[in-house]
């Protein structure tokens, strides 16, 4: 009944331990989705080492479902707690680009096949919104129209993080499961929200960060390959609800 938890951003987390290098009041720090890695995340960790080492009583906890465990427990000098969750098999297979070929053809070539060789829907990965309008568009003209007598078709969702609450939840909470749908996202649908339904993946192997360009000592958006513990989230949404397959386009 005493309990209180936090749920604050890295940066926030930075400042608070600045301010407080001994984490008053604090007894445990999770650094949850710790794969996903940045000079902020790793900041923190050092400081939060720094202060169970000064004080004794505090606990870290690393968690992420495909992070290198064994570096992490070393430099923490602590043990490995596995919870092992239900995955079905996932068939993965590779789809590079032909030559001349955009992205967003890649993809949508990638998305038709998934649709061809699997049931549920289709959840496709791409960097940023651009990419997804792109390959929304040549997926309109490649899908089979929608029924007239049936009702029956496929639905194209454009998901991503600048989308309202409201837009995201709708997508979120598909009710109609008859017809089916091909979800493009960014990598917020990679561990921050959980797409239901998804028996295929297509990822394009890249994302879109937010760096420091040290010439103009501005941030800028950079598109960049995903780490190989991303790539396996973004893998791993295939196979929550039965056998699934994932296609590489890389």
């Amino acid at each position: 009944r005493e309990t209180r938890v936090e749920f604050v951003t890295e940066a926030v987390f930075i400042r608070m331990i600045q301010d407080d290098p001994l984490l008053s009041g604090v007894s445990l720090v999770v650094f949850d989705e710790f794969h996903e890695r940045s000079a902020a995340c790793d900041l923190g960790l050092a400081f939060a080492a720094e202060a169970r080492e000064a004080r004794g009583d505090l606990s870290l906890l690393a968690m992420s479902a495909t992070m290198d465990c064994s570096s992490i427990s070393r430099y923490l000098d602590c043990p490995v707690i596995e919870a092992p969750g239900r995955l079905y098999p996932i068939a993965t297979s590779y789809q590079p680009p032909r030559n001349g070929e955009s992205l967003a053809e890649t993809v949508a070539t990638a998305i038709v096949d998934a649709m061809d060789a699997s049931t549920g829907d289709v959840l496709a990965f791409l960097p940023g919104i651009r990419e997804l309008s792109d390959t929304s568009r040549l997926l309109y003209a490649r899908l089979p129209p929608t029924s007239q007598l049936t009702g029956s078709g496929t639905d194209i969702a454009i998901l991503h993080g600048s989308l309202s609450l409201r837009e995201q939840q709708a997508i979120i909470a598909h009710s109609d499961m008859s017809r089916r749908r091909v979800i493009l996202a960014t990598s917020v649908a990679e561990t921050s929200l959980t797409v239901p339904g998804i028996g295929a993946v297509v990822d394009s192997g890249l994302s879109r960060f937010m760096k420091l360009h040290a010439p103009s000592g501005l941030n800028r958006l950079v598109t960049e390959r995903v780490s190989a513990a991303e790539a396996g989230q973004r893998r791993g949404r295939a196979g929550r609800l039965g056998p699934g397959i994932c296609i590489r386009c890389w």
